[in-house]
């Protein structure tokens, strides 16, 4: 809990795990500072991504497979982003029989979650802090972290697309036998 008190950000999360003996569940698992959010009920879901507010007349649980990203092979951990929030009662009545459906005067949605692409994973059996970075929605993008002394101070994303002109400042660089150049734009 040190560790998630001590991180500066907007709707952190933390799950706990103390198992210093069991495989599964010697991780804790911190997050901060979504990239995405989903919400929403069995007729309508709103996603906000990139400041940009989408809302389709779907049942939120559609939406939520269109969006969580499909990780193959093998992982490190036993966890590796995806939808982190809460499913209510309301959710489980479209699926199970479990009798009538409440009256909510809170008009809370039946489902709303967060989507996650920095981690900080803590070992419990070994004692150690992982710093996770993924492309979770499959963008085409790459981690940069950033240290001193080793220690990792910061982390950002970087598109992998190439613009047009990224072709010409390599051209120019190459007519004047650059060998090593830093391309800022």
């Amino acid at each position: 809990i040190a560790i998630y008190t001590r991180l500066k950000g907007v709707k952190k999360m933390l799950f706990e795990s103390n198992a210093k003996h069991h495989a599964n569940g010697r991780y804790s698992f911190i997050a901060l500072n979504p990239v995405a959010e989903l919400s929403g009920n069995d007729q309508i879901s709103t996603y906000v991504y990139n400041k940009q507010k989408e809302i389709r007349s779907i049942p939120v649980m559609k939406r939520l497979k269109e969006i969580l990203p499909k990780i193959e092979g093998e992982l490190p951990f036993s966890f590796f982003g995806g939808a982190i929030g809460y499913f209510g009662y309301e959710m489980a009545y479209h699926y199970e029989n479990i009798g009538l459906i409440l009256n909510d005067p809170y008009k809370m949605p039946d489902v709303h979650v967060f989507f996650y692409e920095q981690f900080v994973v803590y070992d419990h059996l070994l004692e150690q802090v992982h710093i996770v970075a993924l492309d979770l929605l499959n963008e085409g993008k790459t981690p940069l972290y950033f240290a001193v002394e080793k220690k990792i101070i910061g982390i950002i994303f970087v598109a992998d697309t190439t613009k047009k002109e990224s072709y010409q400042m390599v051209e120019e660089l190459k007519k004047r036998k650059s060998k090593k150049s830093l391309l800022l734009k």
